[in-house]
């Protein structure tokens, strides 16, 4: 430091002026860096395309009993909705049996060697409701109410699968398009029984959209191995299963 006519004047170069101009070149950084965070619109990472989803159907009183269950699986990119039924391999019911559903549904991912990106279990007596509050379905020409669509599933033979495949379609198709007749409480003592990883709150748009596709396909198939059953679906996106 000099000292000239009475003032201090500080020499270039000072080492603690460089450290003050620094900081405080740092500080106006991270404010930019937080405004940005904070004003940006948060990125919302795109669904995959194909995306799948499990529907799983059983008797609340016999877990263990015969199950049928479907995937959905959605290609928005080609404007395709495929629907898949299958009856639910022993091994499969019995892991769900123990109220672990994510094992179930990891299970069959892993025997079709594809990923099932959602999951939604719904015990009959769920169904047959969602079915009297949407008014009835339409199912190979015939109107059928929720336990006649239970009983339509049930009676089937080996075309149970099949037939729960054609009962949740026209569930989708009758909930979007008429709405469903229910009170607040009963919507909510039903969402307590449902077994799922997706936000119920989404599943309205969820079936709407699934209804809006001209023609969805049901695929008949001759085999429930769930290996065979993957040969039908389409590839995954890169990453795969991860």
């Amino acid at each position: 430091m000099e000292k000239r006519g009475g003032r201090v004047s500080k020499k270039p170069g000072n080492p603690y002026q460089v450290l003050y101009w620094m900081g405080g070149a740092l500080l106006l950084l991270l404010l930019g860096v937080l405004a940005l965070v904070l004003l940006a619109p948060p990125k919302i990472a795109a669904p995959p395309d194909p995306e799948r989803t499990l529907l799983y159907l059983y008797s609340k009183d016999d877990p263990t009993g015969p199950a049928a269950a479907v995937v959905i699986e959605e290609s928005r990119g080609r404007a395709t909705l495929l629907a898949i039924p299958f009856a639910v391999p022993p091994e499969v019911r019995k892991a769900f049996a123990g109220t672990n559903s994510k094992t179930a549904q990891d299970m069959l991912s892993t025997a079709m060697q594809h990923k099932l990106h959602h999951r939604v279990f719904l015990p009959h007596t769920i169904v047959a409701t969602l079915v009297d509050a949407a008014g009835g379905i339409t199912v190979e020409g015939r109107v059928y109410t929720g336990p006649e669509a239970i009983a339509y599933i049930n009676g089937g033979g080996d075309q149970s699968a099949r037939r729960a495949g054609l009962v949740m379609l026209a569930l989708a198709g009758a909930a979007s398009s008429r709405g469903v007749n229910m009170g607040l409480s009963q919507g909510l003592a039903l969402a307590r029984q449902v077994d799922t990883d997706m936000d119920l709150t989404a599943l309205p748009d969820i079936l709407s959209r699934w209804s809006s596709y001209a023609s969805p396909r049901v695929e008949i198939t001759t085999t429930n191995d769930p290996a065979a059953l993957g040969k039908l679906l389409l590839p995954d996106p890169a990453g795969g299963q991860k």
